[in-house]
């Protein structure tokens, strides 16, 4: 079995030497043994010859890492055949003095891995904050939330994942909220989005009225001014969700007002629409339909 050349020594260099210290080996060596400066002299010669395939090996990481793994190969074969194995002297021959030190380090004080998991809760939980009941590794583990969570939003909960080496070792949670609809209500941000539909007589003469909250059993007092058009958005500031980490701060709430028109009228009052039509008409520009503005074209 023929040896492999040890192209760390050639260079005396440590197996863990980094690059700038292989090429300032090699220079040094390169300059010492260039063949101009030993003529006659096939020794160094030689020796110019083997740094040279030394550098030009350890210097590529490719072909360095391909050749540490031929020797470290190389060395397991030698010791199987002969029947003297020292893997601790093999693992600091082939890759440095302090390998073995490094790999038991490692062996004894090893971080847990972290664990993901994800909580679903509703949109009230999540703006009113709540104490929540989950499973780890089998374990029962309360978290308490705090309000204005938001969807998609992971929470590191430390030192509750993956068994570590030691207790101070062990892994985090790393748990993602996922915040389920709530009929009625949509979240953007920090701001609430709803709709509320009012009557036709609220919506000619104004009036105030009561709209629900996201929060149950609670309504938000509202003015709707006189004449609204259907489809208006009203604004409630400071009443939308709690922004997160910053007690006393809210987004708002945007109301969506709808009008609902009467389906049957009596002759009375078909008489009393009528006489409203003449004494109050509606003043508006109707724009043409689709098919009108093709007509028109043609």
């Amino acid at each position: 079995m023929p040896a492999i050349t040890d192209y760390y020594q050639l260079l005396g260099l440590s197996r863990n030497a980094t690059q700038t210290q292989i090429k300032e080996a090699y220079r040094e060596l390169a300059v010492k043994l260039h063949p101009d400066r030993n003529p006659g002299n096939p020794h160094a010669e030689e020796h110019f010859k083997q740094i040279t395939e030394a550098y030009n090996v350890l210097s590529n990481p490719k072909k360095r890492a391909q050749y540490d793994q031929l020797r470290l190969t190389r060395r397991m074969q030698e010791m199987v055949a002969t029947g003297n194995v020292d893997l601790a002297e093999t693992l600091k021959d082939i890759f440095g003095e302090n390998i073995l030190t490094n790999f038991v380090d490692d062996l004894v004080n090893y971080r847990g891995e972290d664990i993901r998991q994800t909580l679903h809760i509703s949109l009230a939980e999540a703006l009113e904050g709540s104490q929540q009941r989950i499973e780890v590794l089998g374990k029962p583990l309360r978290i308490q939330l705090k309000p204005g969570i938001a969807h998609g939003q992971v929470l590191k909960i430390k030192g509750q994942g993956g068994e570590g080496s030691k207790p101070e070792k062990r892994g985090d949670l790393l748990l993602t909220i996922h915040i389920s609809p709530q009929p009625g209500f949509t979240r953007q941000g920090n701001d609430l989005y709803t709709h509320y539909t009012i009557d036709l007589y609220t919506a000619l003469l104004g009036g105030q009225v009561q709209v629900p909250s996201w929060k149950e059993g609670f309504e938000h007092p509202l003015s709707i001014p006189a004449g609204i058009q259907p489809n208006t958005t009203l604004t409630l500031q400071g009443h939308g969700a709690p922004l997160y980490e910053q007690p006393g701060e809210y987004g708002n709430l945007h109301i969506n007002v709808q009008v609902a028109l009467p389906t049957q009228l009596s002759p009375e009052a078909q008489t009393l629409v009528q006489k409203l039509a003449q004494k109050a008409p509606v003043q508006f520009k109707s724009l043409p339909s689709e098919d009108t503005a093709k007509a028109s074209e043609e």
